[in-house]
């Protein structure tokens, strides 16, 4: 099942927090048990919003100022890809 979108999410099932920085195009992975960061992913530009399928461990973040949307494999915390949604840059 797909969680909610928001700026911050939660996989309960992998104990990982995704968090967007828009200042510097990135999302920062958290260890929710430690609270460590486990890693800064580039994305695109203006990460806005999250979606975490919680059972493929796929992590969704819309790029508001690149017009884009990011698949990160949030078991390796790297992306798979980013599309330029159509009409975008």
């Amino acid at each position: 099942s797909s969680d909610v979108c928001s700026s911050d999410l939660v996989d309960a099932k992998s104990r990982r927090a995704y968090i967007t920085n828009s200042f510097d195009g990135t999302v920062s992975v958290l260890d929710t048990g430690t609270g460590a960061l486990l890693q800064s992913v580039p994305v695109g530009e203006g990460p806005s919003a999250i979606a975490v399928d919680t059972l493929t461990h796929l992590v969704f973040v819309a790029n508001t100022k690149g017009n884009s949307v990011s698949i990160l494999d949030g078991k390796a915390n790297r992306i798979l890809r980013t599309g330029v949604l159509a009409g975008g840059n």
